[in-house]
């Protein structure tokens, strides 16, 4: 007896007969479906880009010499008085007195244009990737794209220590291979998950971005803080070294289509193509229709939104552990801990809506008002914590609640905003988001510039605020493009198929092959 047949599992024998040669496959059912192999790596991806992404951000704060940004400061402003009292200093008037000195002398600016560097050349990959995606399919990808930008992230620490030019060269290059992974997660969604999971499996994905966010915030934070562990320089090590590992798995067990994966069930294989009403999961040649996607009004709205939404979510991202240090004064444990907090319940209520979305579709609410509801909730509030944080001032636990209620309202907007490309057309999924990403980073490029512009002189909570308030005014500009232009349903252009692609499917439906096998299916037989 086999262990197939000891685990209980029923194996299938599929006979096909292709170009006159005769291939037998055992399919096994198991409980497990194969496509949640995707949600798991999807999200473990999702982990390690932004654990990558964000470190510097974290390490900023140790790797620079804050001395010398002060005098800096102090050069160009006599009126230097904004800084909050340190809480692990009380007799100090003004100025934090528990600033972290590093050994890399940058300016607030060059702060800027270092960690926009990243967001730059991931705006430049966005359509190129979307491109590549869909004639070449997510899984390579993702897969090289990520690998590529975790050993680019080892090799961070020696640039930033060489020269300013090199760490931003770095930083572009990274930001250019990680552009392929959102694309290319898309596009697999859109081949991989039927219509009532898709919220589900966004959801869990996007919540590995806070994750990365969250494991990136305390380990660089305990890195930087504690010489013995090698500083800040074994973060960008241990999250390189990570994204390798991954690349393995990842490799190993994601497929293009359902039909390619060699351990699929015939169950859920025919449910995957059941679920889904054209040839998305299946047809590889298709032909991008340009021109419907450019004049699409809600694809636009869309992007508007996602640009707009982005933008107060990088500067919090890219300068919150500055902002708690160097204007509320917390050290660099704490900062480490708080600064992730946020993120832990942006996690959590991403999960939750997309939990919430999935039921009402489920329970017959249409898709359009589905995501619109979902993506009010999201911005809204989290539009109102961020005006609340500019008017606190010095009140540190106040301003950290606040911090940490954004996130947490946003998170419930992760199930109505990007999610809602797949709904208008499943099929072009990741040139769609491609296009969209890059927009929406585009903002993650243009907010470390101008943050670092507006408090280059004078970092003071005057000046905050007006970052605060740009970002708050964007929010609601891009939510309320979205709410009245955007028609979250499936595209008629986006269902196209033809006698063909209904024949093939109907194939295609029969079986699956590895993805070693020829594609050119011949007759089966069951």
């Amino acid at each position: 007896m086999d262990s197939t047949q000891r685990s209980g599992e029923m194996p299938s024998t599929i006979i096909i007969s292709n170009n006159g040669q005769t291939r037998i496959e055992q399919q096994k059912k198991g409980c497990f479906p194969i496509r949640y192999n995707l949600m798991f790596l999807g999200w473990l991806a999702a982990v390690v880009a932004y654990s990558i992404r964000i470190d510097l951000s974290i390490a900023m704060v140790a790797m620079v010499n804050q001395t010398f940004v002060e005098n800096f400061k102090t050069n160009k402003s006599d009126d230097f008085k904004s800084f909050c009292p340190s809480p692990y200093n009380k007799s100090s008037n003004h100025k934090n007195n528990s600033l972290i000195t590093g050994d890399i002398d940058w300016t607030p600016r060059q702060q800027g244009v270092v960690l926009a560097a990243f967001f730059a050349g991931y705006f430049c990959s966005q359509i190129p990737w979307g491109i590549i995606v869909q004639r070449f399919g997510g899984k390579k990808t993702v897969g090289f794209g990520l690998l590529v930008c975790g050993i680019l992230s080892i090799v961070t620490p020696a640039a930033a220590e060489y020269s300013f030019v090199l760490t931003v060269i770095v930083r572009g290059l990274m930001g250019v291979t990680q552009g392929s992974v959102y694309p290319g997660l898309m596009s697999l969604i859109g081949k991989w998950v039927p219509l009532d999971e898709r919220s589900k499996f966004s959801t869990v994905i996007s919540t590995g971005g806070s994750s990365g966010v969250i494991a990136s915030t305390y380990l660089t934070a305990l890195f930087s803080e504690h010489d013995y562990l090698g500083g800040w320089r074994t973060a960008f090590y241990i999250f390189g070294a990570a994204t390798c590992v991954w690349f393995i798995f990842w490799m190993m067990s994601v497929y293009n289509f359902p039909a390619e994966h060699p351990r699929i069930s015939r169950k859920e294989l025919n449910y995957i193509e059941a679920s889904l009403t054209s040839a998305t999961a299946n047809k590889k040649d298709i032909k991008v229709p340009w021109a419907s996607i450019l004049k699409s009004v809600s694809i636009w709205s869309l992007c508007i939104l996602m640009f707009c939404n982005s933008w107060l979510y990088y500067v919090q991202l890219t300068f919150m552990p500055t902002y708690m240090n160097v204007i509320l004064g917390l050290d660099m444990n704490d900062n480490g801990i708080y600064s992730s907090l946020p993120y832990l319940a942006g996690a959590i209520t991403s999960c939750l809506g997309g939990v919430i979305a999935d039921c009402m579709i489920h329970r017959g609410v249409k898709i359009n008002t589905t995501r619109k509801i979902m993506t009010t909730i999201g911005v809204i509030p989290e539009t109102i914590t961020t005006l609340t944080i500019a008017f606190l001032g010095c009140k540190s636990n106040l301003v950290i609640t606040m911090f940490i209620l954004t996130h947490a309202f946003g998170g419930f907007g992760d199930a109505g905003m990007s999610i809602s490309i797949i709904d208008i057309a499943p099929r072009y999924a990741g040139v769609i988001y491609a296009i969209a990403n890059c927009l929406a980073n585009f903002s993650g490029m243009l907010a470390p510039l101008v943050t670092g512009y507006i408090t280059d002189v004078e970092e003071t909570l005057d000046q905050w605020k007006k970052v605060f308030f740009l970002a708050s005014g964007l929010n609601i500009f891009g939510y309320l493009l979205f709410l009245t232009l955007a028609k979250v349903e499936k595209a008629p252009w986006s269902d196209d198929i033809t006698e063909n692609d209904e024949a093939e499917v109907k194939l295609i439906d029969s079986t699956s092959n590895s993805e070693t096998h020829t594609k050119n299916y011949g007759t089966i037989v069951s």
